[in-house]
């Protein structure tokens, strides 16, 4: 059987559109690196001011959304319908994933803020301060205080391997065993 002409032989491939499609992506890559390593100068050298930084965040986040939008998406400045539509939705999509992420992030902040205990009418509140410690301790349990075991009591070189290496330590009169009550001290 043989096939139609136009589908025996593929179009040729135009070269030279391809390499401008190349050379578009390569300069929106080049352009949006650009952009994003200057936002992060910016932020961690502390260039200007909190507003004016925050100002000039939001331009040079601005300014990648039009070169991604140009160089990767390939959409102009020339009014489609289908840009229009894509514009829309795309913007609409941002919405509700910034008033999201904003809502949720409001509602943790509220949940997990820990309300001030309101001062009791009768004291005044450096009395408060003062007595913020003894209410400390009195919620405390009791816990015993202990001090650490003297060198001497623990013999670690049955245990650790490393211990091997180090010098025992000399046994003095704090490490001998108690006398027992009544009997001669040493």
């Amino acid at each position: 059987m043989s096939q139609p002409h136009s589908q025996a032989h593929p179009a040729p491939v135009d070269r030279s559109e391809e390499g401008q499609d190349f050379a578009s992506y390569l300069w929106g890559f080049v352009l949006a690196l650009t952009l994003t390593l200057a936002v992060f100068a910016l932020v961690h050298w502390h260039a200007t001011a909190r507003v004016a930084l925050l100002i000039t965040l939001g331009l040079l986040g601005l300014l990648q959304v039009i070169v991604h939008f140009h160089f990767f998406l390939h959409i102009g400045f020339r009014h489609k319908r289908e840009d229009l539509q894509l514009l829309l939705f795309s913007g609409l999509l941002l919405l509700i994933m910034v008033a999201g992420t904003v809502w949720i992030m409001a509602s943790l902040g509220r949940r997990m803020t820990v309300p001030a205990a309101p001062a009791s009418a009768s004291r005044s509140a450096l009395e408060d301060a003062e007595a913020a410690p003894e209410l400390a301790m009195r919620a405390r349990p009791a816990t015993p205080v202990t001090s650490p075991p003297a060198p001497c009591d623990v013999d670690r070189s049955q245990t650790d391997p490393a211990s091997v290496r180090a010098p025992r330590v000399a046994h003095t009169a704090a490490c001998r065993p108690a006398a027992a009550p009544g009997a001669p001290a040493r």
